[in-house]
């Protein structure tokens, strides 16, 4: 152990210390132990959406996908905290002026929190059915909101997801997620090899593999939503 809990090794006489790279090319981040001193890096896993067509996954694969369906973003392959990461993709004709706002639903333990957008609204936040407006926290969520976007973080798995207008991203801990995500965003391993699809394969082609199930299981879609608060 040396200066700051960094571990180096010893190899044949030589100290080497190994710097992380990460396949997304996001610098390291610092990742403190829950006492607060010692640390460890870690690569931050980020997946992103925008203009309802174009990912990237958590280590920076871009795809565009032209589906309209509901598919699964990020889903626990273990079931720890049951989480999942779905988005809905409603299409419509921009000539009709069809109002086709997209919907990301986060099911977390017993909560099921829908960030979507309500015409003439703006950006709203759903928990269990229930309209709430950001900020707005209890033991387990916490939501901040601009008019611009909406903040949901899990302080628990430190999860963070960002919603805007026609983009979004998911901020997953690498440390808690390792080798157990699937889904749209790729697998948590700070590797390209097998992202999207088991055992490899196109994102784009196999976006079929994590649609969300039949009607009976989906999340709650945002177009049977209320357009006003719950009393």
């Amino acid at each position: 152990m040396v200066e700051n809990c960094t571990v180096t090794i010893c190899d044949n006489g030589t100290v080497i210390k190994k710097h992380l790279t990460c396949a997304n090319r996001r610098p390291a981040v610092k990742v403190f132990n829950e006492n607060g001193c010692c640390f460890h890096y870690e690569c931050e896993s980020v997946c992103s959406l925008w203009s309802k067509k174009h990912y990237m996954t958590l280590y920076r694969v871009g795809y565009i996908s032209h589906q309209f369906c509901e598919y699964f973003l990020v889903r626990e392959i273990i079931h720890k905290s049951s989480l999942s990461v779905s988005v809905d993709n409603h299409k419509c004709d921009p000539a009709d002026g069809s109002f086709c706002p997209q919907a990301v639903t986060v099911s977390f333990e017993s909560y099921r929190i829908l960030l979507t957008q309500l015409k003439d609204v703006g950006n709203v936040v759903y928990v269990n059915q229930k309209r709430v407006y950001p900020a707005y926290s209890n033991y387990d969520l916490l939501l901040t909101g601009t008019d611009m976007a909406i903040t949901l973080e899990i302080p628990a798995i430190k999860l963070k997801v960002v919603y805007r207008k026609d983009y979004f991203s998911i901020y997953l801990p690498y440390s808690l997620f390792s080798g157990n995500t699937e889904g749209l965003c790729g697998t948590c391993d700070n590797s390209q090899v097998n992202e999207c699809c088991y055992p490899n394969g196109s994102c784009s082609d196999c976006a079929d593999t994590w649609l969300v199930p039949g009607l009976h299981e989906r999340p709650v879609s945002a177009r049977s939503m209320p357009n006003h608060a719950d009393p």
